[in-house]
């Protein structure tokens, strides 16, 4: 008892002390300044210890500002922003003239959001203009659409506020708006697969550009951090235009689809989707939505994987996308999902894997009869074996997307086709004996122009010694194929 009489009196000492420090950092504070004490009290009330009241003070009076043109809520407000002892929000509040901590301290908003307002214009990422706008959009918003803001600018940080700043009031209703309203969810948000194809621009507004769309917690923070950062980071991208790129998608299931690529891939994502051609831009997002591809699943790392590979433009992506598709809908191709599973995760695939699609749809359209297996058998032996019609054999697609079709890489390609054959001698389900091995060559090249890759061709099978293949196929880019067989 005697121990908890003494801790008692001891609390009440110090709070005197903390109370008899406040008052005189008051006193002192309107001395100071042109702020009346009622003013000085409402500043320094925030403060939770006697250190707090001090530095606060010592802020104020290393201002410009006329506390005294602050009303009684401005007042209020400065104080907490200044209790949190963040001394970027500190020197913030020092660089700023009256029109600025007017602006920050006018709009009502959680302290957490107005210290991150602060926090962006000590680090230069917005200016005076900038924050402004960005304080105005926020004020503009609904009640949900305010929270959805906070949520954003907590996980986007100082870049955030000036992603913020760059939208005009209209897309900063859509993107932050009603429509972001949240309803209670257990474990991972789901991710609708439906029929309904709606075209990927030009389909009406939607007011889920910013939030949800079934994105997980995880998946929507990465979306934010990475938008802004791609818009202040880059001069090509810009605010407006994530906001155009998302916000004109009106199906919610392609829509998540592409908030997932930005979110895992940043600009490379939104550069891709920018580029690609309409139609192609379709069925990269869909793929795979109604013509199930059987054992792949990995549709958002196989697009992000796209998105990030090197050498591979809008133009050879919506390329690849739109082959896979078209075998995905012949039914005389197996395994469809062999097509996908090299470019996830490796982003160096992409031309092989859509050489691969191209020609297995050119062999299922020879004939009724025809059938392609994809990947066929259990080692990493052929890419395809194609049977019916009077063929049976096994086919290794090699994709020469630039440079020259000469002896030097056509001899390196029949060196990989002697390992091919090796790997299928051990393979069971595999038989070289009865099935003829074609190494099939496809280039950009027009049919006019493979002779040099014809010659080249003959004289490699001629020089080597060993050659385990019957023939090789030279593709042109509109197809047309010549034989050379040794």
């Amino acid at each position: 008892m005697r121990a908890a009489r003494m801790y008692s009196r001891a609390q009440d000492r110090a709070g005197e002390w903390r109370a008899r420090q406040q008052m005189r950092a008051i006193s002192q504070l309107s001395k100071a300044t042109t702020v009346p004490r009622s003013g000085a009290r409402r500043v320094l009330k925030p403060a939770r210890t006697a250190t707090d009241t001090v530095r606060i003070r010592h802020t104020i009076r290393r201002t410009d500002v006329d506390m005294a043109e602050l009303d009684p809520a401005q007042q209020r407000r400065l104080g907490t922003l200044l209790a949190e002892n963040d001394p970027a929000v500190a020197r913030a509040v020092r660089q700023m003239d009256q029109d600025e901590i007017d602006a920050l301290t006018r709009v009502e908003m959680n302290s957490r959001t107005r210290s991150d307002f602060a926090r962006a214009y000590d680090s230069d990422s917005v200016d005076s203009d900038e924050m402004a706008t960005a304080l105005k959009r926020y004020d503009s918003l609904d009640s949900d659409g305010k929270r959805e803001y906070d949520r954003f600018v907590k996980s986007s940080g100082d870049n955030g506020v000036k992603f913020a700043s760059e939208l005009n009031t209209d897309q900063a209703t859509d993107f932050f708006g009603s429509a972001c309203r949240r309803t209670p969810s257990i474990g991972t948000a789901p991710r609708l697969r439906g029929d309904r194809f709606h075209s990927i621009s030009g389909i009406g507004r939607s007011s889920l550009a910013g939030c949800t769309d079934y994105l997980t917690d995880a998946e929507e923070t990465r979306y934010y951090n990475r938008i802004a950062d791609a818009a202040a980071e880059n001069d090509d991208i810009s605010a407006s235009e994530i906001f155009e790129e998302v916000s004109n998608v009106g199906d919610a299931t392609r829509r998540g689809a592409v908030k997932r690529l930005f979110a895992d891939s940043g600009e490379n994502g939104i550069r891709l989707t920018r580029n690609m051609d309409p139609d192609a831009q379709k069925t990269f997002f869909d793929l795979g939505r109604k013509d199930r591809i059987d054992g792949f699943d990995e549709y958002d790392e196989w697009r992000s994987a796209v998105a990030n590979a090197e050498d591979v433009d809008a133009e050879e992506a919506g390329r690849y996308a739109q082959r896979v598709d078209s075998a995905a809908k012949r039914d005389k191709i197996e395994d469809v999902d062999e097509i996908l599973d090299d470019t996830t995760p490796r982003t160096d695939a992409v031309a092989g894997e859509s050489g691969e699609a191209a020609s297995a749809v050119r062999y299922a359209d020879e004939g009724d009869e025809i059938e392609v297996e994809m990947e066929p058998g259990e080692t990493d032996a052929y890419d395809m074996s194609v049977k019916g019609n009077d063929r049976s054999e096994y086919v290794e697609v090699k994709t020469r997307s630039g440079g020259d079709v000469d002896y030097a890489y056509i001899s390196e390609q029949v060196s990989e086709m002697n390992k091919k054959h090796d790997n299928a001698l051990k393979d069971s389900k595999l038989d070289v004996s009865e099935n003829s091995q074609v190494l099939e060559i496809r280039t950009r090249s027009g049919a006019d122009e493979l002779s040099s890759a014809q010659n080249a061709a003959e004289t490699v099978l001629d020089d080597r010694v060993r050659a385990q293949l019957d023939e090789i196929r030279l593709v042109a880019e509109n197809g047309d194929t010549i034989t050379v067989k040794p």
